[in-house]
């Protein structure tokens, strides 16, 4: 906690930065430079109104602050266990959360809902193994916007891929990933251990 003597001596700070330039302003325009020869009532309402517009100042930079800290929406998710025979239409739950500034990524539903309205980037990564495939749509509410895709169905190595969109949303629109039909249902395989993962963040 300040003590009274230092907030007494920053308070006389900013009084001497406002009182400052107004007695040079007034020298310069051909006021008295002895003190009692200065409009004492003048000076007064000059000092008033700065000390009224360096509060609104104040008002607004805070409120710019807090404004431009509750904007800040990220998060970052990615897939834990292993998940086979996954059905098409099934909303993927990336279920290890990294990062979720503004609280916008479910894990337990895998959903994103916009917090508040404004350009977003989504990415999202596929990998699947051996002899398996895998296909992610990206869907905002109910319009798919990207695929991303990752083929093995025809060796026994891993293979990924990824996607990335820019999209508008509104507050409340929904964004998530989507479990495509490709490849037949049995050979739907995603890849855990932080191998898959989706993303997005606030422009």
């Amino acid at each position: 906690m300040r003590s009274p003597n230092m907030r007494i001596f920053r308070l006389s700070l900013v009084m001497l930065s406002v009182y400052s330039p107004i007695v040079h302003s007034q020298t310069l325009l051909g006021f008295p430079k002895r003190h009692k020869d200065i409009d004492k009532e003048g000076l007064v309402g000059i000092v008033r109104r700065y000390t009224d517009e360096l509060k609104t100042l104040r008002e607004k930079v805070e409120d710019l602050q807090c404004r431009t800290s509750s904007t800040d929406i990220y998060f970052h998710a990615w897939k834990y266990a292993t998940v086979d025979n996954i059905p098409g239409g099934t909303t993927i739950v990336y279920d290890r959360v990294i990062t979720n500034k503004g609280n916008g990524y479910n894990r337990i539903t895998g959903k994103f809902t916009a917090p508040r309205g404004g350009a977003f980037v989504f990415t999202w990564t596929a990998v699947t193994t051996d002899y398996h495939s895998i296909n992610l749509h990206l869907y905002v509410n109910g319009k798919r916007i990207g695929v991303a895709q990752a083929d093995s169905l025809t060796g026994s190595q891993n293979s990924s891929g990824s996607n990335t969109a820019v999209v508008e949303l509104k507050e409340g629109d929904i964004v998530r990933v989507v479990c495509g039909v490709w490849g037949g249902t049995s050979k739907h395989r995603l890849h855990g251990d932080a191998h898959s993962s989706f993303s997005g963040w606030a422009l």
